[in-house]
């Protein structure tokens, strides 16, 4: 495996001080992170605090099999956790090879350096990126699970449409072309960032529904 050269670039060179300082505390600790570590990122979101303990479902929204509210709960856990998640571009764009070599042999650079503990919450932190393929096949797949374990009604009709505007917007990105590639690796950063941005406004309505309660007039 071809190694990465971890050159750290200043700080000041991308971004005064004045604005590193007013980030998030997680986003600005990744930022110095991954700059120390040669792969500078630029962020578009820093990701919302939503809460993954306390989960209120829909009075009107039900389980087809009695006893699997958790099931609801575990999927508006996911659709959370992914807005929870930042919106970040890096230094390799399109060149999605790059990225994973890199990412390997940071693994081995904390390994050696005996950093890996030290910045676990980082790491986690950077594969939360909502630009990452993988967590937007996992909100596609958790609402899959979601619409084929919920009782037919007028919230689950709103979901369903909410779902095929995701596949309009997916579909072709997620599916392999004939060289084995993703389409959605070979789009400029520009690009990713404005269909995640459209796909994270359709994931905050699909937990608004999910959230909704009724009000004491409905009761």
């Amino acid at each position: 495996m071809e190694q990465q050269n971890f050159k750290s670039q200043n700080i000041g060179d991308i971004k005064n001080n004045q604005e590193v300082n007013l980030m998030p505390k997680k986003a600005k600790e990744l930022f110095e992170f991954s700059n120390k570590y040669g792969n500078p990122i630029k962020f578009s979101a820093y990701g919302e605090n939503l809460d993954l303990e306390k989960l209120e479902i829909n009075q009107e929204i039900k389980p087809k099999e009695a006893g699997q509210i958790y099931l609801i709960q575990t999927c508006l856990k996911r659709f959370r956790h992914f807005i929870n998640g930042p919106i970040f571009t890096d230094t390799f764009g399109k060149y999605h090879n790059n990225r994973r070599v890199w990412e390997n042999n940071l693994h081995v650079k904390l390994k050696e350096e005996g950093q890996e503990e030290e910045n676990k919450d980082n790491l986690e932190f950077y594969k939360l990126n909502r630009l990452g393929i993988n967590n937007v096949y996992g909100v596609v797949g958790y609402l899959d699970i979601l619409l084929d374990n919920i009782e037919d009604t007028t919230q689950k009709d709103e979901l369903e449409d909410l779902r095929n505007q995701i596949y309009s917007k997916t579909r072709e990105l997620v599916e392999k072309n004939e060289k084995g590639y993703l389409p959605y690796h070979e789009l400029e950063d520009g690009d990713k960032i404005r269909l995640i941005e459209e796909f994270s406004m359709i994931v905050k309505k699909i937990i608004s529904i999910l959230e909704k309660k009724r009000s004491i007039a409905e009761n």
